[in-house]
């Protein structure tokens, strides 16, 4: 599939690369390439190019920042003090400056969401090119004796709107106010385009849309993508019936529709075909080809034979995407410098995981109990030279030893790149225990059923924890409490879950363990306005949709 995909993309770059929001030229009708679609075997090329774009950037890719992002900007995240700014904008996402930064080329400030901006629109012309290309072709056929109808074609256009569905996401997340369900979300930021163009005067005078199009875009692109897609299609690393449903789920909890949310929940989790396993490892050390984990719905995959371009950067895993072998931890130990954040005490103390952090760092009760204590996280001590004794192997995965500023005991996340090629290891994008959390909160939100108990228990259980009861809690208040720790400790900024969990329950965005003064960013309280970043300063200047004088305030 991956050569499929490079092949593709020599061909898409030319043309996409000049029709996206970098419009300095121009094509004509005669300068646009026919794209070598003579069949359904070469439209794969077509369903498969969206894809590209979801890690394009290197380390700006919208997958890998949505991670990076919300470590750094939610309350889970604290910067590791002795370690310097390096080629990230850790200080825009951690002080939460997002309106301050004004989006333009380059590795600092605003350039990480510049990148973004540009290959999401990529993934959307990618998208649209493949969508005009059927809809051009009515009810007749697409190719000789290859109706529209196909079972083929239909599922390759539910794979290009998800694909839209996705990118439109990651634009408005970052782009656009937040929703606020019942309130206004009229105001129009974000280019919108749903059909392929070529023809300069519409490029130059590209449509806005508003949050509140742009939702209603997503869900009806997810919700026909449903219709077309077969349940029996399961192909490593491309959409099924079920991520889409995840996908849905993720939107509608976002939005406030919490009823409709739970029934895409409901999908997923009532087919039987996501258990979790034992194991809680067991989804985030798979490489290209090997089966997946069973609660894996859906998995970025890189290229098993590919270069550098291929892996997806958080920077934020313990180790780096190269060179490291063995998940780096014991004998093949890494921890890579340009690992800026580490998890707050706030997180540390909230989870059970240690006692009353910066009071008191002993291990917590529920920390000796817990899988993913020391498996998709790690603890480690405060920095000591190595103790007399003490073997290399211990010495390194248990003290502090890359930053040796740090005499404090901290735990990072550790759950990315931990495979036996770190580079070439899979990445869930959809687990089954997201759903069963999500699930479980709206049950509770809504006092609905068993207040999703059950539901709880399934998550912490597979984690080693006990069962817990609600009846056994003297308010609702305490009761949602337990559900959204047990969020943060399967979950914590996986995929940028943190503030899309917040912002879905109309939650505050608090501090963790910044100042109460506001010197490092302050909190966020619904509708979360300001919580999101300034348009290109190209796009609004080379696209006369935005009005003159448009300010960006």
């Amino acid at each position: 599939m991956r050569n499929k995909i490079k092949y593709s993309i020599a061909i898409l770059a030319l043309l996409l690369g000049l029709l996206s929001c970098n419009r300095d030229e121009f094509l004509t009708p005669s300068q646009i390439p026919e794209f070598p679609w003579t069949d359904l075997a070469t439209f794969e090329r077509g369903a498969v190019a969206p894809y590209n774009y979801l890690v394009a950037g290197g380390w700006a890719d919208a997958l890998g920042v949505s991670v990076f992002m919300d470590i750094a900007s939610s309350d889970l995240g604290a910067i590791a003090p002795t370690v310097p700014p390096a080629n990230a904008p850790w200080g825009v996402y951690a002080y939460r400056t997002f309106r301050e930064t004004a989006i333009t080329p380059g590795s600092k400030g605003g350039g990480r969401q510049y990148d973004i901006f540009n290959n999401m629109y990529l993934m959307i012309n990618a998208s649209n090119d493949a969508l005009s290309f059927i809809e051009k072709a009515g009810d007749g056929d697409i190719f000789p004796g290859v109706p529209t109808s196909d079972e083929t074609v239909q599922r390759i256009k539910a794979e290009l709107l998800f694909n839209r569905a996705r990118a439109y996401f990651y634009l408005v997340a970052q782009f656009c106010p937040p929703y606020n369900p019942g309130g206004d979300n009229s105001k129009k930021l974000l280019p919108y385009k749903v059909k392929f163009t070529g023809v300069p005067d519409e490029l130059r005078k590209t449509e806005l849309g508003s949050s509140q199009e742009i939702y209603d875009l997503i869900v009806s692109d997810l919700t026909e993508a449903k219709t077309l897609m077969p349940k029996s299609y399961n192909q490593e690393g491309r959409a099924n019936y079920y991520a889409i449903c995840g996908e849905l789920a993720r939107i509608y909890f976002m939005i406030g529709k919490h009823a409709e949310a739970k029934l895409e929940c409901n999908e997923i989790l009532n087919s039987g075909l996501y258990p979790l396993q034992d194991d809680v490892m067991a989804a985030w050390n798979k490489a290209p080809q090997e089966a997946a984990a069973s609660e894996c719905i859906m998995e970025y995959v890189p290229d098993p034979i590919g270069g550098q371009n291929d892996w997806e950067c958080t920077i934020v895993s313990k180790t780096m995407p190269w060179g490291i072998i063995n998940g780096g931890r014991g004998a093949d130990w890494n921890q890579c410098s340009w690992v800026m954040f580490y998890m707050s005490n706030f997180f540390m103390k909230e989870t059970g995981w240690m006692v009353d952090p910066p009071n008191d760092y002993s291990v917590g009760p529920v920390a000796l109990l817990d899988k993913r204590y020391n498996n998709t996280y790690i603890r480690l001590e405060g920095y000591v030279p190595q103790p007399d004794g003490m073997d290399e192997v211990t010495y390194k995965n248990t003290i502090q030893t890359q930053f040796q500023g740090i005499t404090w005991p901290q735990i990072w996340l550790d759950k990315y790149y931990r495979g036996a090629d770190c580079a070439n290891t899979k990445q869930p994008l959809y687990r089954s225990a997201e759903f069963y959390l999500t699930r479980a909160a709206i049950d509770c939100e809504l006092e609905t059923g068993d207040w999703g108990e059950a539901d709880l228990n399934t998550v912490r259980n597979r984690a080693g924890l006990p069962s817990i009861m609600r009846s056994s809690f003297a308010t609702k208040d305490d009761w949602f409490n337990e559900i959204h720790r047990e969020r943060m400790r399967e979950m914590g900024v996986e995929l940028g879950d943190r503030v899309r969990y917040l912002m879905s329950l109309r939650l505050p965005i608090g501090l963790g363990d910044r100042p109460a003064d506001g010197s490092q960013g302050a909190i966020f309280n619904p509708p979360y306005a300001d919580w999101y970043f300034r348009i290109p300063e190209n796009e609004v200047n080379s696209n006369a949709a935005y009005p003159p004088g448009f300010i960006q305030e």
